[in-house]
């Protein structure tokens, strides 16, 4: 033998015998087993394949020391291959492609939808780089912790690192449905924990921040084949989209897709609490006869720009603090096509309580409010928000903070139903101050949920002392209808100086009278009814409130 060409046959020490490899130091089969090409620079348009195709070698070919690779377009225990080519720009990339690929050799054709190693187009930006829970389970590399009892309390530490996750299964007493939660704490220690890659990061691989940490809940379902459906439980919640215009990315912005440098700029149009998309969700919008991911979003300063939250973002996970909860009742439920009990309650950064019936949820804090919004209605800022569907809510305590301070409570929503509040001390006719807003929802025990997400507004607000109810008013007044126009509810506000009979009546414009809404005696205070008028056809509606002698009417639009 030349002594300048190595013996590779030394590494030829496995045989396939009955179906089975064995090992046998020196004992091969003169077979390449796996073949790995790396083009780091291949031009996009050789054609060699990648993962458990055969590179696309359509004969055997042997090589200087007799070792032979078996050619042929059908995978089979001794040809296997891997091939990175295009659009791998660092060594990182080239890992995780390679990761993948090998992947294919040891799970087989197809992708998984989200998350994990084995994901799909467009490979590498929305994988992460490291197995997931269910890719690690499928190979015996770590067994999940099965919750038995209601109430179970269960350690996490950080997946990537132990392989620490816990499953639980739909319906809870069935360990062998294939539809199934799976729970992983990602503290980001290692450098292959990519979990998070957009937000503020922008697309890029950081290798020491912990931004993106927290608890994840994937929701698994043909969890007994490969490959698999996934879908994440987000904790900023699961919505409706609405598409709003194109934002122009330049050309050629991404691997010459076909958009032509065009991303589609969307915004959360509702609540859709089960079957919602996050924003992490590769094709959450239908656009220009295709399905596209939210590689876009408005920033701090109202700008849209290309933030990659398809790539995951800082609230993607469940953390203290910023959302604790998944419940029946919680922005995203727990519900999986429309049924489950299961709830999950953080107790810290590393221990989670999993629940199995309604009755040990309903004893939990009720959930984070959601889609708290901020609009001006006569110089005050007006908050309105989704309303919890927990039984057992009492109301919702409102928070406002100046210049970035400490929220104080600023006053309290005693119905349960209502979802609005006016901020009568604060007028935004003279801005100076930022002040931003946050309420929290309360039950009938006291129980608080953790704070909405905050709205902000400039005003000049008076100094006040600031208290456990709503100021006072010191008027009557009929606030302009919200939403208006409306299709087909909208909310009345309206303010009571002191104790009397309210009437609120609804008319058209030909005077003739459409609905009472109100005819009973209200307390001084703020109150809000609504109108329904999905039984009505567009058009203009004047509604009027009398009380105490004082009367007052506005015009309102219904546009279907």
């Amino acid at each position: 033998m030349n002594n300048n060409i190595p013996d590779f046959s030394r590494y030829d020490n496995w045989k396939l015998q009955n179906g089975s490899f064995i090992f046998s130091e020196g004992n091969g089969d003169n077979y390449i087993d796996m073949l790995i090409v790396i083009y780091r620079n291949a031009d996009t348009y050789i054609q060699l394949a990648g993962g458990i195709a055969t590179l696309n070698l359509s004969q055997n070919f042997t090589t200087h020391d007799n070792l032979i690779f078996q050619g042929g377009y059908s995978p089979s225990a001794t040809r296997g291959g891997i091939t990175s080519r295009a659009g791998l720009s660092s060594k990182f990339q080239i890992v995780g492609h390679l990761a993948h690929e090998f992947g294919h050799y040891l799970f087989g054709g197809g992708h998984t939808s989200l998350g994990g190693l084995m994901m799909g187009e467009p490979y590498p930006y929305f994988g992460s780089y490291m197995m997931n829970a269910w890719e690690r389970a499928k190979l015996g590399y770590i067994t999940p912790t099965f919750p038995v009892i209601d109430g179970e309390t269960i350690s996490l530490d950080d997946f990537v690192n132990t392989g620490d996750a816990i499953k639980i299964p739909v319906p809870f007493n069935d360990p062998n449905s294939s539809t199934y939660f799976l729970v992983e704490n990602h503290k980001r220690e290692s450098i292959y924990d990519q979990i998070m890659r957009g937000g503020s990061l922008n697309g890029s691989y950081d290798f020491t921040t912990t931004l993106g940490s927290g608890i994840y809940v994937w929701v698994i379902t043909f969890g007994n084949i490969y490959a698999p459906i996934t879908n994440i439980k987000s904790a900023d919640g699961l919505w409706n989209w609405q598409y709003v215009g194109d934002y122009y990315a330049g050309p050629g912005w991404y691997d010459n897709k076909p958009w032509e440098g065009y991303l589609p700029e969307t915004i959360r149009s509702s609540v859709n609490r089960e079957t919602g998309k996050s924003d992490r969700y590769p094709y959450n919008i239908l656009w220009n006869n295709h399905w596209a991911s939210k590689w876009v979003d408005v920033g701090p300063t109202g700008q849209w720009s290309i933030t990659r939250n398809c790539l995951g973002d800082e609230t993607d996970p469940f953390n203290i603090g910023y959302n604790e909860l998944l419940t029946p009742w919680s922005n995203p439920s727990s519900y999986v096509y429309g049924t489950t009990n299961i709830s999950m309650k953080l107790i810290n950064s590393n221990t989670v309580k999993i629940y199995s019936s309604i009755d040990s949820a309903l004893a939990l804090p009720p959930s984070k409010p959601q889609n708290l919004k901020l609009t001006v209605v006569n110089n005050h800022p007006v908050l309105t928000w989704d309303a919890n569907l927990e039984t057992d809510l009492a109301g919702y305590n409102i928070y406002r903070s100046e210049n970035g301070g400490t929220p104080e409570l600023l006053g309290f929503v005693s119905q349960s139903s209502r979802k609005t509040f006016t901020d009568y001390s604060a007028n935004t006719s003279i801005p100076s101050d930022q002040y931003d807003y946050t309420i929290k929802a309360k039950d009938n025990t006291n129980l608080l949920s953790v704070a909405s997400d905050k709205v902000s507004v400039m005003a000049l607000a008076p100094k006040i002392n600031i208290g456990v109810s709503e100021k006072m008013p010191s008027e009557y007044f009929l606030e302009q209808n919200y939403p208006n126009p409306f299709n087909p509810t909208t909310l009345l506000n309206y303010s009571v100086k002191e104790t009397g009979l309210v009437k609120i009546k609804v008319y058209d414009v030909l005077g003739s009278e459409i609905a009472e809404l109100v005819n009973e005696i209200k307390e001084a205070g703020y109150h809000s009814v609504e109108f329904n008028a999905s039984n009505l056809p567009s058009g203009v509606y004047i509604y009027t409130l009398q009380v105490n002698g004082f009367s007052s009417s506005n015009k309102m639009l219904l546009l279907k």
